[in-house]
This record gives C-alpha cells, structure tokens and sequence, in this order.
C-alpha cells in the first residue's frame, strides 16, 4: 500500500484503466464496447458513475472503520438475491459524480476524519475509472478499501492491487453452475469459480473474506467455500453474513438451523468466523458477538444513526466524541 497517493501515479493507473475501458475487458464478460464514448456493456456503466448511497461505516472489521463509504449503482454480475437491484437498474434517485460534489465529499470526509474510504457497489470493479479520479481529486493521505465481488480480469486486479489496503470480497457461489442460475441472468458462462479463487490468491495478503449464507445451499456453494479457504487461504477472518431475505420471492427464508450449521461447521474447519449480526437465541448471541451499523450523511454534513437502537447508543458511547452534532 503506497503511503502517499501521488498525483502523477494516479494518472498512469487513470490511462491504464481508460485502455481497459476503450474495448472493455475489464470483467469475464469481455463486452468489447468503448465505454468512453459512452457505450455500456452488460454491468450498464458507461464513462460516467452514478452514487446512490454515503454513510460512515462503525461496523465491519475493526481493522477499517470508521470507514467513509460511497456506493454505486451497477454491476457485472445479477444476483436474483441482490438488495439493491433497483439501484443498479436505475430505477432510484442517483447522485452523478462531478467537481462541485467532489468538493463537497472531499470537506465531509476532512470532517469526519475516518479511518479509510471504501468503496462499495453494485461492484466498483466496474466503476474504476470515476474511483481512481476521485482519489486523485481529494488528494488525502487516508488507505482505500475495496468492497467487491473480485469477478474481474487477473489484469485488471494487478494493475490495481497496490492502491486498495483491504478487499473485502463476497465470495458468493462454490460452483459454477449455482453462479449461473442466480447470477448470470442467462448470460454466457461466467468463469466464476476459476475467477474469484484466482483474484483471491493476488490479493491474499489484504484480504477480508464475507459471505451471504443462501438458503439450501449449504452442499453445493457454502462447503466448497469453506473448503476451498481452508486449503488455500487458511488463518483468514470469515464473516458469515445472515441478514438474506428473499427480495423477489424466488428464494425461501434463511432457517436459524441452517445459520448454526453453516457457524459451526466454518468453524470446525479453523476459520476465524464472525457474524455480521447478532442471534436472538442467547447461547448464539454470545458465540457469536458481531454486528453492523451504518450512519447517514446528510447534505449539511450532519451525521446521524439510521437506526438508533441500543446497539446504535453503545457505539456513540464509545466512539461519539468522532461524530459531534453540529
């Protein structure tokens, strides 16, 4: 991770990427189109990036937050289970990124004064060009993470690498069929499996592992996960995240049973897991003490909890003095 993001190796990344983009290959769909004149492939992102969502980040990895967080809408892959599908699709309120709301992102984030700034989706793999602009236009000493779904070209993840401290990947689908039923929208062949386990080999050293427990496959993706990090990636946190829900009906709800399941068996495997929320039932609750919450920014720069329960009112216990009302 370079210390200083300086200016004149920003812009060689920048000309490297617009390359990527003139033909684009940036993704195992190789669409071919030139998205600098404003030509989108199948992740529906041309030149220009739409955000759709800023929050502070308290909880995620101790490691990252408090985190600054920009989300953008579209992505290379089409998850049936995805939560924001109608932000990818277009079909909500969107924040084009430009000079004057850069200045304005650059005075929050100097505000807040947080730890890193990550960068979240849809998949910001497919946003790289407007990502590594916006590094170069708030000129901050502060790490960069990478919230991602790692299908991308090994080229592009090289060329790239070095500029993010964290990847936090959600490494979905343990076969390549399952990626295909749920992902891939009738597409051509995904390369999934072979893509995300060989990026996940480039970025091993800076890399925070996540996934979304689907119901019933337990046998087919969540096994041949496990196993698969145990052989390859062993001694890596694991964050098993619970919160599914079936958005367009196509799914079954999660069984708390198959929430134990997936824990325990993780954990008999040596991984180092944690949940991203907390059980009700106490006995799991206590094994398995993990949570996250987000905090909204508001135009004035204001910060607030979105939700302020008790879990929300501890953490401003401990960590109010970084977010003062104003």
């Amino acid at each position: 991770m370079k210390k200083l993001h300086k200016v004149e190796d920003l812009e060689k990344i920048i000309k490297s990427i617009e390359k990527e983009y003139e033909n684009c290959k940036i993704c195992p769909q190789n669409c071919k189109v030139n998205r600098l004149k404003g030509e989108k492939g199948k992740c529906g992102v041309g030149k220009d990036s739409m955000i759709f969502n800023k929050v502070v980040l308290l909880e995620e990895d101790k490691k990252i937050f408090p985190s600054c967080a920009i989300y953008f809408a579209g992505c290379n892959l089409d998850c049936k289970f995805c939560s924001v599908r109608e932000e990818n699709k277009g079909k909500t309120l969107f924040l084009k990124i430009n000079e004057e709301n850069l200045k304005d992102l650059k005075k929050e984030i100097k505000h807040i004064k947080p730890k890193t700034i990550s960068f979240i989706g849809g998949e910001p793999l497919v946003h790289l060009l407007t990502i590594f602009k916006i590094m170069k236009e708030l000129n901050l000493n502060i790490p960069f993470v990478l919230f991602t779904n790692l299908y991308a070209n090994g080229s592009v993840i090289n060329i790239i690498k070095d500029w993010f401290k964290y990847f936090i990947v959600d490494f979905h689908f343990g076969n390549e069929n399952c990626a295909r039923e749920i992902a891939s929208n009738n597409l051509k062949p995904l390369k999934y499996w072979k893509t995300v386990t060989s990026n996940l080999k480039l970025v091993k050293n800076k890399l925070i592992l996540r996934h979304l427990l689907l119901p019933s496959h337990f046998d087919c993706c969540f096994k041949g996960i496990v196993k698969w990090i145990e052989k390859k990636i062993p001694q890596k946190d694991f964050y098993l995240i619970k919160n599914f829900y079936p958005f367009n009906g196509n799914f079954s709800n999660l069984k708390k049973e198959e929430i134990e399941k997936a824990y325990f068996y993780a954990k008999n495997k040596g991984l180092k897991v944690k949940i991203l929320e907390n059980f009700s039932n106490g006995k799991i609750k206590k094994d398995m003490p993990f949570m996250m919450q987000e905090v909204v920014i508001d135009g004035e720069g204001k910060v607030a909890f979105k939700f302020f329960d008790s879990f929300a009112r501890e953490i401003w216990k401990n960590f109010g003095n970084l977010y003062e009302s104003r």
